[in-house]
């Protein structure tokens, strides 16, 4: 197990990860987890081998975007099929979808439940690099 990360300036709570550290990638998922990019689960793990969803995806995308927020009305739930305007992580990825960064599948739905594919979470994470808005 990781010693807990220290406490951030706004007084945050600090971060225990407990199946990371002998993970390739474990100082960039410190760095992800101290910049609230991504958050480890309640037991303390991140599951650094289980595969990533599009909706885990869109969660992280939304967050170096600044939040889920959407200008103007979103349209009805019809718009897609496959996820509810109450589900958590409809304006994100409502958001990411209005901004083409999130590509629909033939049928209009975003299947949040499927993996992604590693080469969509780069596109989707080199696009935001390039607005400028992500570190």
């Amino acid at each position: 197990a990781w010693e807990p990360l220290p406490a951030g300036s706004s007084g945050s709570r600090a971060r225990v990860i407990r199946d990371a550290g002998g993970h390739w990638a474990s100082p960039f998922i410190r760095q992800v987890v101290e910049r609230r990019v991504m958050d480890v689960y309640q037991n303390h793990t991140f599951r650094p081998l289980h595969p990533v969803t599009r909706g885990d995806l869109a969660e992280v995308c939304c967050r170096l975007l600044g939040g889920p927020s959407v200008t103007g009305e979103s349209g009805s739930e019809a718009d897609i099929p496959d996820l509810s305007r109450d589900h958590r992580l409809y304006h994100c990825v409502r958001r990411l979808v209005d901004l083409g960064l999130l590509e629909r599948f033939p049928d209009d739905t975003v299947r949040i439940n499927s993996a992604a594919a590693g080469s969509e979470a780069h596109r989707l994470v080199s696009a935001i690099h390039r607005q400028g808005v992500a570190p």
